[in-house]
């Protein structure tokens, strides 16, 4: 369980022995939302647009940040796992905008997202190191909901969750460098 504060990561744990510099690919695996039943079509288009979204933008940083020699976006298709890391992402809250029961009926919305991630060590199937992080979206009163403008407030703070696992990672390779 991630435990120990980070701030970057929010909550961080790592496996004993866990080494950054031993893997030269990762590969996104499974990401997940925790969805209430309640959520209707809408709802679920919405988190299908913010997921396809996290996805690829974690490809594209983690490609960016050239730490690595590989970035495969489906580990489905790894075909080697040694010295490769799967990504698994689990969205454990995703606050999306809703109708406040005020004279006005004005939509508030959306709160915001967190997320935990699995590291796995993709030889072993070992959870090598593991985060747990949380971002609010920027809050807006309307007065009729705003799929297009509610999906890019939760995209953006998806965006900042990402590229600070990104820097977190980053700084882990320099301390196993430096150790």
């Amino acid at each position: 369980m991630p435990s120990v504060k980070d701030r970057d990561a929010g909550r961080v744990a790592a496996a004993y022995g866990f080494d950054a510099t031993r893997y030269t690919t990762i590969a996104i695996g499974n990401v997940s939302v925790d969805m209430p039943a309640g959520w209707n079509e809408e709802d679920r288009r919405i988190v299908s647009s913010v997921t396809a979204h996290l996805r690829s933008d974690l490809a594209r940083e983690l490609r960016a940040a050239g730490r690595l020699e590989r970035v495969v976006d489906d580990a489905s298709t790894l075909d080697a796992p040694a010295n490769a890391l799967r990504l698994d992402v689990r969205i454990t809250a995703l606050e999306l905008d809703q109708l406040e029961p005020t004279a006005a009926g004005q939509w508030l919305g959306p709160g915001s997202i967190q997320m935990e991630t699995r590291f796995v060590d993709a030889a072993s199937g070992r959870v090598v190191l593991a985060t747990a992080d949380r971002r609010t979206a920027r809050t807006v009163m309307t007065q009729t909901r705003d799929i297009s403008e509610t999906t890019a407030r939760l995209d953006e703070a998806a965006n900042y969750l990402v590229m600070d696992l990104v820097n977190f990672l980053g700084r882990l390779e320099k301390m196993a460098a430096h150790t």
